[in-house]
């Protein structure tokens, strides 16, 4: 499966809570080919990031799916913003800010973030269109 130019069968998306209320929670992209795989990529990742061993992250990580199941999760029209969506706001669909994307070619995907922002952008500014 592929949306655009970015192939997903092997692409998992997963979050991180914070280890303090203030920081936000990560939203990350990852190559593997089970969910264990991915939780331990994303594990490995913020440990580096954070300073502490994997084990101290891995706890912290929840609902990690393929992205295949985010696409057929998702709300919007357009399959690649699905990617994405994280949740419901006041205004509608809420969409990753920052994401992890720890890809072996993360342009594609880093590009697909970069459209779905200007597409977001510009709803938020009235213009209901998402492309």
């Amino acid at each position: 499966m592929s949306v655009g130019t970015v192939d997903l069968r092997h692409v998992w998306r997963g979050h991180v809570q914070p280890v303090l209320l203030s920081l936000p929670e990560r939203t990350a992209y990852v190559d593997a080919t089970t969910e264990r795989g991915a939780r331990l990529k994303i594990a490995a990742a913020v440990a580096g990031l954070e300073g502490v061993r994997p084990d101290d992250v891995d706890y912290r990580i929840y609902n990690v799916k393929p992205t295949r199941i985010c696409i057929e999760e998702g709300e919007s029209e357009d399959h690649e913003l699905r990617l994405f969506e994280i949740g419901w706001g006041g205004d509608g669909i809420v969409f990753v800010r920052e994401p992890l994307i720890l890809l072996q070619q993360p342009g594609p995907l880093t590009r697909a973030w970069a459209r779905t922002l200007a597409a977001a952008g510009r709803r938020e500014q009235g213009d209901p269109t998402p492309s």
